[in-house]
């Protein structure tokens, strides 16, 4: 009887087995920290909307003002100008949460797959043994 080594075909499964481990925790890692991203890109974006909300009312009155003399013109236009500024981060706040809603989802999925190309390594180093 011939006894071949193994001890090749044992390193190659075991390397195999850290590999599917280090996936299983990248994965279980990017879940757990793409929530929080989430909820802040969420804080972020309802700040935004709550400061537009605020300079589109603000400059409604102004203009009800202005009409009724209570503001001069420069005044309205300090006030349209806030309100340009508020929509542009409204703007941005929204292309942001959109952003960090689809890119964790992205991630998350190469990790899952990561972790199925690492699983069936582990299956194959098993099978060579």
């Amino acid at each position: 009887v011939i006894q071949l080594d193994d001890s090749a075909l044992q390193l190659g499964l075991d390397n195999a087995r850290l590999a599917l481990e280090t996936a299983r925790i990248n994965l279980q890692s990017a879940e757990r920290s793409s929530g929080s991203a989430l909820a802040q890109s969420d804080a972020a974006l309802q700040a935004a909307q709550t400061g537009f909300d605020i300079a589109q009312t603000s400059f409604t009155e102004g203009e009800r003002l202005l009409e009724a003399g209570g503001i001069a013109q420069a005044e309205l236009n300090q006030l349209q100008a806030g309100l340009v500024q508020a929509r542009v981060t409204l703007l941005q706040a929204q292309a942001a949460a959109a952003t960090s809603r689809r890119a964790p989802e992205e991630n998350l999925e190469l990790l899952r797959l990561a972790v199925e190309q690492a699983q069936t390594q582990v299956e194959q180093a098993e099978q060579a043994l």
